[in-house]
């Protein structure tokens, strides 16, 4: 199973191309798409609920019998928030983990009072989404948070991995997955209501299978819990000035086909753009990139 990141296009719940992009995703056989599920998709400009873009990409997903990856927020400032960017740890661009003290970090309080703008904390926000989705076929797994940061996280995953687990008593949870993140791997993806394991990096463009993924990998399957590479993204300074080419798909080939024979499940080039155009440097890649191939050989 590959799937790719559909995550470029994500700070507004309205989806013009929603539609085109079922279509492709089924002529390239796409299985699964990791998505955002992120308070602002969810919050109009009076602050109000409205459910209208997550309730139509569901439809539209389950319409083309593909699978999605929901996640309930980011730790890093890109599209989780509303109104003016909010700062953490002192800085308007960093995340919302710092990794030298804990006791007053969003980890810690942050996520359960109001903040980004939004109505009501990251706390509740994970119930009520959860809860509205609860069961719907198309969800593989839920995603805590993108790529949680630092070392005060332990409390928070426990908390809201039991909260999704009282809101929907079925569905895989993963934690959301970064490199170097600062936290215990082994330790937070033992938690009990934790099913599912992910891991992103970057990087290591020449090597099939890096050592950090292979550990964590290690890790899961000691765990008895399934591994999905839920990021890796292949930009020009990894290949020296290589764009969007097909060197650059068989790399990502040849990374899929390493992981799948070490036993990872599912692996998640970053990230398809619709409206990417081919041949641009960067990490995105678009519907008549070459990258788009690689999913109908696994």
């Amino acid at each position: 199973m590959t799937v790719p990141a559909s995550f470029a296009e994500i700070c507004t719940a309205a989806d013009e191309y929603l539609a085109p992009k079922m279509t492709l995703f089924q002529q390239e056989h796409v299985q699964v798409v990791r998505v955002a599920a992120y308070q602002s998709l969810a919050t109009n400009t009076q602050g109000g609920r409205d459910w209208t873009g997550l309730d139509n990409m569901f439809a539209a997903v389950n319409a083309a019998h593909i699978k999605v990856i929901p996640i309930l927020g980011d730790n890093w400032t890109d599209c989780d928030y509303l109104g003016a960017r909010p700062s953490y740890c002192g800085s308007t661009s960093s995340g919302k983990g710092c990794t030298s003290t804990c006791g007053n970090s969003w980890y810690d309080t942050g996520y359960t009072a109001p903040t980004d703008g939004y109505p009501i904390s990251y706390q509740p926000w994970s119930t009520e989404v959860v809860r509205r989705y609860a069961g719907n076929p198309a969800i593989a797994s839920w995603e805590i948070l993108n790529e949680p940061w630092g070392r005060c996280v332990h409390n928070f995953f426990v908390d809201i991995s039991t909260r999704i687990r009282a809101a929907d008593p079925t569905t895989p949870i993963s934690l959301g997955g970064s490199e170097s993140g600062g936290w215990d791997y082994r330790a937070e993806n033992s938690l009990p209501n934790v099913n599912w394991t992910t891991f992103h990096y970057y990087g290591h463009a020449l090597e099939a299978m890096p050592a950090s993924e292979q550990g964590d990998l290690s890790i899961a399957q000691s765990l008895g819990k399934p591994f999905y590479v839920g990021e890796n993204g292949i930009g020009a300074s990894d290949l020296g000035a290589a764009c969007d080419t097909q060197a650059r798909a068989d790399l990502f080939s040849q990374k899929i086909e390493a992981s799948f024979a070490a036993g990872v499940m599912g692996y998640l080039p970053w990230a398809f753009s619709y409206t990417q155009g081919g041949g641009v440097c960067g990490y995105n890649f678009g519907p008549d990139s070459p990258v788009m191939q690689i999913f109908r050989q696994f």
